[in-house]
């Protein structure tokens, strides 16, 4: 690496980017791992399935990642059902 880290940025994704298996993964994990290399990174993302440890992600040492164990497509299907539901 070359000289110091040039900024501090916080990276909020609704996909826990790694590993990238699907397309929105894929594109969070490679643009945090292009922002970990030149700067200090703290990454704040989703992960639905209930594993809020912290992760590495292989080539993203300056990242610090959190996740959160919390679905945030909860309630998108929801004004879809109401629909449904209506008697008009």
């Amino acid at each position: 690496m070359r000289g110091e880290l040039s900024m501090r940025v916080l990276f909020l994704s609704t996909w826990f980017p790694y590993p990238p298996d699907n397309g929105s993964k894929i594109r969070a994990h490679y643009l945090l791992r292009a922002l970990a290399q030149r700067h200090e990174v703290t990454a704040v993302a989703f992960c639905p399935d209930g594993d809020s440890r912290l992760k590495a992600v292989p080539g993203c040492e300056n990242a610090r990642l959190h996740a959160v164990s919390a679905d945030p497509f909860r309630y998108v299907a929801l004004p879809q059902w109401r629909k449904f539901l209506s008697p008009v």
